[in-house]
């Protein structure tokens, strides 16, 4: 049975987004607030990224597929292909099969460093990546290096600015 909020509108279930569309939501507002560059977001099957390109940010995202190992019981392969080619069909991503590694930061490192060789990133240039972490997502906002060619690594890593 469909029920009515306070406006009159009509939804099936929960009237509250899920967390995922709440992260997607927050990675093209913080881009946008900073003047990111760039969006990056990791995925396995192309939906967070599908959810952020929802939201029509100005910058191109680059959609990093992680593939993944799946067995069939008689032999095993490597699922990733297929989701970045269905990613092309999103406005605004821009698919990139990504090596499984034990940590992002290398990952997102070379994603940046191949962003830059494209033409999508320019030095000191800001860029917001969109993670998952076990089952928690994680919106991190870091700056390319002066190089061009990964992260810029800060010393006082500890420090938390707040986004105004």
């Amino acid at each position: 049975m469909a029920k009515s909020d306070s406006n009159g509108r009509l939804y099936h279930g929960s009237p509250y987004i899920s967390k995922l569309e709440s992260i997607s939501s927050s990675a093209v507002r913080a881009a946008d607030k900073v003047g990111a560059s760039l969006i990056v977001v990791y995925t396995h099957t192309g939906r967070t990224a599908q959810l952020v390109a929802k939201y029509r940010p100005p910058m191109p995202i680059l959609t990093l597929v992680v593939p993944r190992l799946v067995s069939d019981s008689l032999k095993w392969k490597l699922e990733g292909r297929h989701n970045a080619r269905q990613c092309l069909l999103t406005r605004g991503l821009i698919p990139m099969l990504a090596t499984p590694q034990p940590h992002g930061d290398t990952v997102l490192s070379e994603a940046i460093s191949a962003a830059s060789r494209m033409g999508i990133v320019n030095p000191n240039n800001h860029v917001v990546a969109v993670q998952r972490i076990h089952e928690d997502f994680c919106v991190k906002i870091v700056s390319v290096d002066a190089m061009g060619a990964g992260i810029k690594r800060t010393l006082n890593v500890g420090k938390c600015v707040p986004l105004v």
